[in-house]
């Protein structure tokens, strides 16, 4: 009996969608014979499948404008010394919109970019350039 990869939430076959055998004996339907109806309930079931840092969490959530992924950083304030800080605290990155229609594999993706950016902010915000005194 050969295993059939289950579809992610937001997910559905167009009629007719072919089964395609990987070279490992599963099934599988490529993804540009899916249809995409992704919900705030879809999004944040393929997010938290998604494993990184544990000081860098993914939420999910929906407002006016739709759905979007937020990075949260756990940590301490880069523009104070840490000697000053007596707790670390949560800062946000930029919301990463995700349209109902977009392909599960676009929500990973801009997991990932959200991942990406806010790390990159904060090494930004880490790097120090020392000035000679002449």
């Amino acid at each position: 009996m050969k295993t059939q990869l289950p579809l992610l939430p937001g997910e559905t076959a167009l009629p007719s969608a072919p089964n395609v055998m990987l070279d490992d004996g599963t099934n599988c339907i490529p993804q540009h014979y899916l249809s995409y109806h992704h919900t705030k309930d879809s999004v944040e079931d393929i997010v938290a499948e998604i494993s990184y840092d544990p000081s860098y969490l993914l939420f999910v959530d929906e407002d006016n404008g739709g759905i979007f992924i937020q990075v949260g950083i756990i940590g301490v304030d880069n523009y104070l010394s840490r000697q000053s800080q007596e707790s670390l605290k949560i800062v946000y990155g930029r919301r990463w919109r995700v349209e109902p229609q977009l392909p599960s594999s676009e929500i990973i993706q801009t997991a990932f970019l959200a991942l990406m950016k806010a790390r990159e902010h904060e090494v930004r915000e880490l790097i120090k350039y020392k000035e000679k005194t002449r």
